[in-house]
């Protein structure tokens, strides 16, 4: 069975090997955007999905599947759609469907989708929304 603390972890070390020069802040951790030096960050949350029995038998395995978001947001909400739509346009380059990641678990990938782009609490803000399975 596949762990979801390194199947986390693999993702987020994939996105982290992007070196796309922005702060990345993980889920639950305390941060404020205004002491940010620059205009870019990046938000990564792990959104789990279904697991589903492979086997009947206790020897089987489950294919887990999920969602790793990752939220782009600029303090820049004039000038942010460019730079961060290039960022978006960075992680999806990357994360293609049929890739496999196995840094700490082997995690698939499903496809990758990014939402049109918001003002969100004072900042422009995209979403990419990565969908991934894993044995």
């Amino acid at each position: 069975m596949s762990s979801f603390g390194n199947i986390d972890k693999t993702l987020r070390q994939a996105l982290s090997d992007l070196a796309l020069g922005y702060p990345m802040v993980l889920e639950n951790q305390n941060f404020d955007p205004q002491g940010l030096v620059g205009d870019i960050w990046v938000e990564v949350y792990q959104l789990p999905g279904n697991v589903f029995s492979m086997m009947k038998e206790a020897s089987g395995a489950d294919e887990n599947t999920g969602v790793f978001q990752v939220s782009i947001l600029s303090k820049n909400i004039n000038d942010g759609p460019k730079d961060v739509t290039s960022v978006a346009d960075a992680i999806a380059t990357e994360f293609y469907h049929g890739k496999t990641y196995n840094s700490f678990e082997s995690v698939f990938i499903q496809n990758t989708e990014r939402n049109r782009g918001r003002i969100d609490g004072g900042f422009y803000r995209v979403d990419v929304s990565i969908t991934w399975s894993c044995y």
